[in-house]
């Protein structure tokens, strides 16, 4: 982790424990005598409440962690995690139940991609895949991953391998997994799939879709630009396969500026996805590091009326040519 990022994610951290810390010391008015009595003579009884289950002690002994361990503050799972370590397997559910007899079963791991596959045509192995995604939708499950052999496979190869975006899917609720290889892109000389993916699942008409976003690199402009590959799942049961299109553009960078004669635009990045299936759209926040600033967090819409053909944009006057959609 960089220096910066450690940096501004410790200062989020320090803002967010003094903004509880200071909450938990705001005073409350107080109630008018007669209105007190007022209340209490029409409250009815409260029914009996379960005791809480008590935190154990903290194995970080900070005035915070203390502090939760006899729940006068409360924080996100992230500081729980901190302060207590991890929970065990069925700590979740005894603290619904108020027991530590629920028990909860998990089952082995199961590998999404197949090393196997990790090779390039001139025989190069790169293995090791990272910064996984995963949507599910009944039994059918997407995984999707940076694949390492995209960094050195060349345009055209086998299953698509030259693509930085890898995938798997599985038609039995995630028990067997078939790695895709990499999201299709015909124009694979033009432009690439960088990886980075968020996978998001839609279930409408009958039929189930799959949305994967990718950080999406032409080489034709001087732009860089965001992507989403729609997927349909074609059959049923163990027969079930998947089919996915090409990227469609939903994000293009909107700031550039010229130095010494070459152009340098925004770069795109850390991209994620949300389904509205009310209203038929998928949203795709990400953070844009414009030239001239340090990040600014921005929106794009995908109108999935077409499901398997979204429509998106961002806002932005920009436009890439070729494959998808022009943002």
């Amino acid at each position: 982790m960089k220096d910066q990022e450690r940096s501004r994610i410790v200062r989020t951290f320090s803002a967010l424990a003094a903004g509880i810390l200071l909450s938990a010391a705001i005073a409350v008015p107080a109630m008018h005598p007669q209105a007190a009595q007022a209340a209490a003579a029409n409250k009815p009884s409260p029914s009996p409440t379960p005791t809480p289950t008590p935190s154990p002690p903290p194995k970080n002994h900070s005035p915070f962690c203390n502090k939760l361990a006899n729940k006068t503050l409360g924080a996100s799972q992230g500081a729980q995690m901190f302060c207590f370590g991890a929970q065990s397997a069925n700590a979740a559910q005894a603290g619904v139940n108020g027991s530590a007899s629920a028990s909860t079963s998990f089952g082995s791991n199961v590998d999404a991609a197949n090393p196997q596959e990790d090779v390039t045509p001139s025989g190069v192995q790169i293995h090791g895949q990272s910064e996984t995604s995963i949507a599910s939708a009944g039994p059918y499950v997407v995984e999707a991953w940076n694949d390492g052999t995209g960094f050195v496979a060349p345009c055209g190869s086998p299953m698509n391998k030259e693509e930085l975006t890898g995938f798997g899917f599985s038609n039995d609720g995630g028990k067997t997994f078939t790695d895709l290889g990499g999201l299709p892109n015909s124009n694979c000389a033009t432009s690439l799939t960088e990886g980075d993916p968020s996978v998001e699942a839609l279930t409408v008409g009958g039929s189930t879709y799959f949305y994967i976003s990718s950080i999406f690199i032409p080489f034709n402009v001087p732009e860089n630009a965001l992507s989403v590959t729609a997927c349909k799942v074609n059959g049923s049961g163990s027969t079930a396969m998947l089919a996915c299109g090409q990227p469609i553009v939903a994000a293009i960078s909107s700031a550039c500026q010229t130095f010494d004669g070459f152009t340098f635009c925004s770069f795109l990045d850390k991209e994620f996805l949300a389904i509205d299936p009310g209203r038929s759209r998928l949203y795709m926040s990400y953070t844009e590091f414009g030239p001239a600033d340090n990040g600014v967090v921005e929106l794009a819409v995908c109108d999935l009326s077409s499901p398997a053909s979204p429509t998106c944009h961002n806002g932005s006057d920009g436009s890439i040519t070729g494959a998808g959609t022009t943002a």
